[in-house]
């Protein structure tokens, strides 16, 4: 539909109802975007929503999460590749599948099962880690460091066990 002609968004969403229906479930990444967009309501417009956005994000904390774009998803857990967000090669339908490839391999595996918590373990230790997020609640400045005390010996003296992150120092 999008890519014959532009339209607005009324239009794409009175499209969807013609395939969605009050017991649709609808699989995206980051599907919860589009929904609201397009102005659905569960329960009205469909059933529920499966999110693989958040099947793999990794709580860091109470108040953070961090999330993995489906390229690098698809990439680590199906093994293919798969351009990322910022690229103009992506293919809408292409995601759409692969989100329901992810569904269809995961959605008997609990969120706390062993699989599941590995797949998030492997998906955060394999971002760089300049990309990973840190809970600026879990994070101590110092202004310095004594000379000779590596930054381990800093984590066991100083340090409470929570926190996970030092940041040597503010410029």
């Amino acid at each position: 539909l999008l890519e014959c002609n532009p339209v607005h968004l009324e239009q794409v969403t009175e499209y969807l109802h013609h395939f969605i229906c009050p017991e649709s479930i609808l699989i995206g990444h980051g599907i919860g975007a589009v929904v609201e967009a397009c102005g659905l309501q569960r329960g009205e417009d469909y059933g529920c929503i499966i999110d693989t956005s958040d099947w793999f994000a990794v709580q860091l904390s109470p108040t953070l999460c961090q999330p993995f774009s489906l390229a690098h998803i698809v990439k680590l857990l199906l093994g293919d590749d798969v351009p990322d967000h910022d690229s103009s090669k992506r293919d809408p339908l292409l995601d759409a599948q692969y989100a329901r490839m992810l569904y269809s391999s995961y959605r008997d595996v609990p969120y706390d099962h062993p699989i599941m918590c590995q797949a998030r373990e492997t998906l955060y230790m394999a971002l760089p880690k300049e990309k990973r997020l840190v809970d600026p609640a879990l994070t101590v400045i110092l202004s310095c460091i004594p000379e000779g005390m590596s930054a381990k010996e800093l984590k066991k003296m100083v340090i409470p066990r929570q926190v996970t992150h030092v940041v040597d120092k503010l410029s």
